[in-house]
């Protein structure tokens, strides 16, 4: 089996878990008569679309298009167009049939809504899904094979940028709440969701717009820095590159009714292609191979166990201030004793109890800002002396990270503003895991001369 049916295999698997315990969330069961289940089924109806409601029904569309997608991978056959096609009409009735099990399903779990239009949007998803994979699915499907196989830095970095582009794309055009209407587009620029002078928006919260700056110039800084790590003599491209993709997200937010079309984000943009380059320039001079190659070590441990240590501590320290603000901590008896019960609820209650938007935006929140702590796991761990105690050092550190998810998650439990979960946890360490990997391979970018040791490693 080739390298990319065991991922769609993988992926299809995972997804349809996915998909089952989503539409299933909080699990919530109680238990109907057969035939009052039935009556329900037979009277259920179709309810009318407005702005609304549009995020939902676009929300239903999107969850059954990845899952016809990777099972039509999974079942295609390269060269016999009889067997395609049968294979795809396959899995269309079973993803129809999985879809009416589900809103059935969901009679037992309020509270959850059976509708007439979640049926439509998530058959018309599965059509999607098959149609995606008969245009682009091989290509995408080579792509991946490519990047599996490729054994040139540069090749896995172009194509780490790319994901990386077409993520953030479709992150900033969501929920697909898409119009192109007149009035609800003139709608939008009276609500102020189209802001043509920089920094043109009331500010109510210092820290708030401080936190939404940062984030905005934070989101750009690996385009622009994966750009110069793979072409270190192009740097203006890189510029142009990055503000063009911020300007393309901006157009293309004008007509996705409930996100807000900002020329500031320009400006971040560019401030983050800005500090992408400079980061990039330093890392590509800081390893050049004729600087590096006078000497055997280029840096002794001491320094990398610090710094390392450091950036842990004073990066925890900003996550608590950031998921603890405004501190309005409340530890009155009664409030923490309900709140407590809540954080033992079912895994991601928290996010169904919130629109789709702001569940993604809170899921991909969680994992960036826990990446940082495992890069400094890697830097920590690097500067051991030995194997052995590089690798303690790493289970060291993913403790200390589980302890700062932990404690941050427990101390929102008294913040009447915050939404602690015990998932969270779990998310968070998947993001240190993130972290800890992107950074190994970023140092693994970086060419060294022959002889090269890596800093205060002993390999004897």
């Amino acid at each position: 089996m080739m390298y990319s049916k065991k991922i769609l295999l993988v992926s299809g698997m995972v997804y349809l878990a996915f998909v089952i315990y989503g539409s299933l969330v909080p699990l919530d069961y109680r238990p109907i008569p057969s035939d009052v289940a039935w009556a329900r089924i037979r009277q259920i109806r179709y309810l009318p679309l407005g702005i609304a409601s549009r995020a939902d029904w676009v929300a239903n569309i999107l969850l059954f298009i990845p899952l016809t997608f990777c099972w039509t991978g999974i079942v295609w056959h390269r060269s016999n167009l009889i067997l395609k096609i049968i294979g795809s009409a396959i899995v269309w009735l079973v993803s129809v049939a999985l879809c009416l099990a589900i809103e059935f399903t969901q009679l037992y779990f309020p509270p959850r809504t059976v509708s007439v239009n979640d049926i439509l949007a998530e058959s018309l998803g599965g059509v999607i899904g098959i149609m995606l994979w008969w245009m682009a699915g091989e290509r995408l499907m080579n792509w991946l094979n490519q990047w599996h196989l490729a054994r040139d830095e540069s090749s896995r970095l172009k194509r780490i940028l790319q994901a990386y582009v077409v993520l953030l794309f479709i992150y900033n055009v969501m929920p697909l709440d898409l119009t192109i209407s007149p009035v609800e587009l003139y709608h939008k620029w009276r609500e102020g969701r189209v802001v043509l002078i920089p920094f043109g928006f009331q500010v109510a919260d210092a820290f708030q717009l401080t936190y939404n700056l940062l984030t905005d110039v934070l989101i750009w800084v690996p385009v622009a820095l994966l750009f110069v790590l793979d072409e270190p003599n192009r740097r203006l491209q890189a510029f142009v590159w990055t503000l063009l993709c911020a300007l393309l997200i901006e157009l293309a937010q004008l007509f996705v009714y409930s996100r807000i079309t900002d020329i500031t984000d320009l400006i971040t943009a560019s401030v983050g292609a800005g500090a992408g380059i400079w980061l990039g320039t330093r890392l590509n001079k800081m390893f050049k191979p004729e600087k590096m190659a006078h000497t055997r070590v280029y840096a002794q441990p001491v320094p990398y166990l610090f710094y390392g240590c450091a950036g842990f501590i004073v990066w925890s320290i900003l996550l608590t201030v950031m998921f603890w603000y405004p501190f309005d901590f409340r530890i009155e008896r009664d409030y923490v004793s309900v709140r407590l019960a809540r954080f033992w609820d079912v895994p991601f209650t928290a996010y169904y109890y919130s629109t789709e938007f702001r569940a993604l935006t809170e899921l991909c929140k969680k994992i960036v800002f826990f990446m940082p702590l495992g890069g400094m796991v890697s830097v920590i761990a690097q500067a051991a002396r030995h194997e052995r105690v590089g690798l303690l050092l790493k289970w060291v550190g993913f403790v200390s990270i589980a302890a700062v998810a932990t404690g941050i998650e427990l101390g929102q439990i008294a913040l009447p503003g915050r939404s602690p979960n015990n998932t969270d946890i779990v998310i968070e360490i998947i993001g240190a895991l993130l972290g800890y990997r992107l950074w190994e391979f970023v140092r693994g970018r970086i060419r060294r001369p022959a002889g090269w040791q890596a800093p205060g490693r002993s390999f004897r």
